[in-house]
């Protein structure tokens, strides 16, 4: 059967969805491709996008009650104390250096994985209070739009983000390309970037040498979700933790902060027991 590319009909979109719940893509992937064709057509000045009829509504009201049931696995949430040890067991040479740089920078700017290894140099520019970084494309910012992320001194010399950044530039005399590079075998750097995996790695590895429990299940994306989970422990404003992950809504928020606050009062002290 022979769809049509574009404008594309409530068929051809709701098969399509349904292939992206099929292979195992998360509600919020679906929801930001659905995004995506509705502003594709409105750019074109088709106001009745297929993504609105009542069809592919219905496909996609059953998407998410399917993906409501699929049980969620969330990967560890690095806070303060296991960053600060993450730190630690990193050696004292120039690939130690970038793999502290890439937990600090990854834990203050709150970002994924995918935005720590977009970052180019010439995204960066250092500035009174510390570092704005640019960041040009996110999971949530397909068209580009770019935003940028304020990122202040640390109050240690080994945490600081700031620093260890200058020091990571000083020390690679890099201008250009991308900020975080990859090593040889032989422990050269090279011009080419990372990849979301190895970010992965580094901070996996880094877990397990600094001998933290469950050091299995942390991540790339723990250092985003530490971040938001140690702003909510430490009673920053929703709005500022908001400012700086790019969540466009409170609902995944609250998670971080039902976690953070999980053991402030728990019913267990009123019941005797």
């Amino acid at each position: 059967m022979k769809l049509n590319p574009f404008p594309a009909d409530d068929v051809t979109v709701g098969r399509y969805i349904s292939y992206l719940a099929m292979v195992g893509r998360k509600r919020s992937t679906i929801r930001r491709h659905m995004t995506s064709i509705a502003e594709m057509h409105r750019r074109r000045g088709i106001e009745d996008v297929p993504t609105e009829s009542h069809a592919v509504r219905r496909v996609w009201k059953g998407i998410r009650n399917d993906k409501k049931r699929e049980r969620v696995t969330k990967k560890a949430a690095t806070l303060i104390e296991d960053i600060r040890a993450m730190v630690a067991v990193q050696p004292d040479t120039l690939l130690g250096l970038r793999n502290r740089l890439v937990l600090l920078i990854g834990y203050a700017g709150s970002f994924r994985r995918s935005e720590i290894v977009s970052l180019q140099c010439e995204d960066v520019k250092f500035v009174r209070n510390g570092v704005e970084i640019l960041l040009r494309y996110s999971k949530t910012d397909q068209m580009g739009v770019g935003r940028k992320i304020a990122i202040g001194y640390g109050t240690r010399l080994d945490t600081c983000p700031v620093r260890n950044l200058q020091e990571w530039i000083e020390r690679t005399g890099i201008s250009a390309g991308p900020l975080f590079r990859r090593f040889t075998p032989q422990g050269r750097i090279t011009e080419k970037g990372l990849s979301p995996q190895m970010v992965a790695l580094i901070v996996k590895d880094a877990a397990q040498r600094a001998g933290l429990p469950n050091a299995h299940e942390y991540s790339g994306h723990s250092l985003r979700a530490g971040a938001a989970t140690q702003g909510a422990r430490n009673k920053a404003d929703a709005r500022v933790i908001m400012n700086q992950t790019g969540h466009k809504s409170r609902a995944m928020l609250d998670e971080y902060i039902r976690e953070a606050n999980l053991w402030d009062d728990t019913l267990t002290n009123y019941l005797g027991l």
